[in-house]
Formats: structure tokens, C-alpha cells, sequence
């Protein structure tokens, strides 16, 4: 698994995270044109919700994807405004 986020803070690199993204696609693509074969599943992720903490959670989405947090345990609001699950439901 490699890849990186696609969320930014205010005045935080606008680009850092997207790189990552694209770099991970870009070698998966040049593994499968010298025609590698991995003997595992090789996978690019694109996180969200990683440097805003926007959930009162920092790094959310590898959080979710190691499963070191569950989505049924986040109650937080983001900022008071809307709760997880139902931003969670809207998007899914």
C-alpha cells in the first residue's frame, strides 16, 4: 500500500499530499508495464480527513484503515456543526 492524503491546512503545502497519491499510482503503473507481478496485492490509497483533524481525530482515514478507530466510535462533531455519521452517510 503506499499513497499519501488529499486534504490540506490553510497555508500547509498544496499540493504535498497529492504528489503522493499520483506518485503511488504513477509506480504502480511503471511495475505494470516492465511487467511485474507481485506475489501480494499492491494497492495506491488517497486518505481524507488527515491534517484537519476535521472530526476531532487526527489522521481519520488511515485511522479507519488500520482499524485503530472504528467508524461506529467517532460521536465528534466536526466543530460543532455536523456529526461524522451523518457526513459518512452523505458521502458513502
Amino acid at each position: 500500500m503506499s499513497g499519501s492524503h488529499a486534504d490540506s491546512i490553510e497555508l500547509g503545502g498544496a499540493y504535498d499530499g497529492t504528489v503522493g497519491v499520483l506518485g503511488a499510482v504513477a509506480a504502480l503503473k511503471g511495475l505494470r508495464q516492465a511487467g511485474f507481478r507481485p506475489a501480494a496485492s499492491l494497492e495506491a490509497v488517497m486518505f481524507a480527513t488527515e491534517e484537519a483533524g476535521r472530526f476531532n481525530v487526527p489522521c481519520l482515514g488511515r485511522h479507519v484503515c488500520l482499524r485503530v478507530v472504528c467508524f461506529r466510535n467517532i460521536g465528534a462533531c466536526e466543530l460543532g456543526r455536523t456529526s461524522f455519521d451523518y457526513t459518512h452517510h452523505a458521502f458513502s
